[in-house]
């Protein structure tokens, strides 16, 4: 992985340049900057394989401040697809567009993560947590869902058609516009969802 740009001279500049009310603005600034940087190494390298065979921790790859900033944290619209990434961590990542089809994710966490108009079609979601995602218009279709936590997820106009749901828990989810064409929803709990309609 590409080293990132030190910015610890960029921060003193700016710390010797600024009052504290400009500073504080422009440091916020330089660290979304090199959060961006950081990220974009990361898709690069994911891209490339280079953290294929190794347990893949999304918040283990940022800086440990990252959570102050987590309104500037963004993958770049990688394409991912049939990548072998089970048991990955992808809390709270923002991978807006990012293309997961065919990919293995089983057992994989995107809790809380932001999965607008993300790909997952035909890809292994065994398992995998959605809890709190959103994902609208995500494509789901012909994904291995069974067993899969949308638990609390923002589901709006996505597309499970042909999808394997056994199992799967929609617990208070949103499914305004969803669409299910084909798929297999036994033991799939629906009860709470928002906007279901059979």
């Amino acid at each position: 992985m590409k080293n990132v740009k030190n910015l610890k001279p960029l921060l003193a500049a700016v710390e010797a340049t600024f009052d504290t009310e400009d500073y504080q603005q422009a440091v916020e600034v330089a660290h979304a900057e090199a959060r961006k940087l950081e990220l974009q190494d990361i898709a690069d390298a994911l891209e490339d394989g280079e953290l294929l065979g190794q347990p893949f921790n999304w918040t283990d790859m940022l800086p440990a401040d990252t959570h102050r900033w987590a309104g500037t944290v963004e993958l770049p619209a990688a394409d991912l697809a049939n990548i072998d990434l089970p048991d990955a961590n992808f809390v709270g990542a923002s991978l807006c567009g990012t293309d997961f089809s065919k990919a293995n994710l089983e057992n994989a966490n995107f809790n809380g993560a932001d999965l607008v108009k993300t790909d997952f079609n035909n890809a292994n979601l065994h398992n995998v947590i959605f809890y709190s995602a959103i994902a609208l218009f995500a494509d789901f279709s012909g994904a291995n869902l069974q067993n899969a936590d949308f638990t609390n997820a923002d589901l709006e106009s996505a597309d499970f058609s042909g999808a394997n749901l056994i199992g799967a828990n929609f617990t208070n989810a949103n499914l305004k516009g969803t669409d299910f064409t084909d798929t297999d929803l036994q033991n799939a709990n629906l009860k709470k969802a928002k906007k279901y309609r059979n």
